[in-house]
């Protein structure tokens, strides 16, 4: 049963360094996983890129996902103990189901679960960019 976490954090440093690798100090370090951490990133996290260390990375590759106890998993792992708390870290669980047949769809592919605040923070984020970087210069040229 180990062996599907292990994978799926294998699945997960994959993605990361896909998406990320001129943003990665050592892309050639390489995958340990089992402790908690993203494989590959393990022991030196500062060779994570620096945008993706705010948020503590729980990821879950199971058949059937108990959200609530892989989100408290994250709480708890991020700091984070009342809800009004914060954290050093923002908490993700990121999880997709183990069987990849046909009937698991959209179950197989990879999703997150992050706080609602955080994800519209990051929304506004970007909209704060594209209106610095584009000029958008009204919110009907967003529409």
């Amino acid at each position: 049963m180990k062996n599907k976490g292990v994978e799926g954090e294998l699945e997960i440093s994959r993605i990361i360094k896909r998406f990320f690798k001129k943003y990665i100090k050592n892309p050639k370090v390489k995958p340990m996983p089992g402790s908690g951490n993203i494989p590959g990133f393990k022991g030196d996290q500062a060779n994570l890129p620096v945008f993706l260390r705010e948020y503590l990375h729980e990821i879950k590759r199971v058949e059937k996902l108990n959200l609530g106890k892989a989100l408290q998993q994250a709480y708890r792992e991020a700091g984070i103990r009342y809800p009004a708390e914060t954290g050093l870290k923002v908490p993700l669980v990121i999880h997709r189901r183990n069987n990849k047949g046909e009937e698991s769809w959209p179950l197989h592919i990879w999703a997150v679960t992050l706080p609602l605040l955080d994800f519209y923070g990051l929304i506004k984020e970007n909209l704060e960019l594209r209106e610095t970087l584009v000029g958008y210069k009204n919110k009907e040229e967003l529409e």
